[in-house]
């Protein structure tokens, strides 16, 4: 499991990263009023959702750990935050890094 979770990791910190300029870049308040400064909440939330995202990986790890360091594929806790992880990695099949059908739905 700790491959997938590692992989989603990469890909939120690159999340965490973009949302941060785009924001910078894009966002209203900054480009037509001329603040400095923004509350438009926007760069929050979407960190808020990726660190959500990443309390989901860790307790699948801690739940892969105490199950012996195997997931168990015929049911039970492990296997089921298996299964978020890998829902979780969906909308990265493109990346290069993504391990196609074996994370596959």
């Amino acid at each position: 499991m700790s491959e997938i979770a590692e992989f989603l990791r990469a890909r939120y910190q690159e999340r965490r990263e973009e949302a941060k300029f785009v924001h910078e870049i894009g966002c209203a308040e900054i480009r037509h009023a001329g603040l400095s400064d923004c509350d438009c909440g926007q760069p929050e939330a979407i960190v808020a959702d990726l660190d959500a995202e990443l309390a989901i990986i860790e307790e699948a790890e801690r739940s892969e750990a105490a199950a012996g360091g195997q997931p168990d594929f015929d049911g039970g806790g492990a296997n089921a935050l298996l299964w978020v992880l890998l829902v979780l990695a969906r909308p990265f099949a493109g990346h290069p890094d993504h391990k196609g059908e074996e994370w596959g739905p």
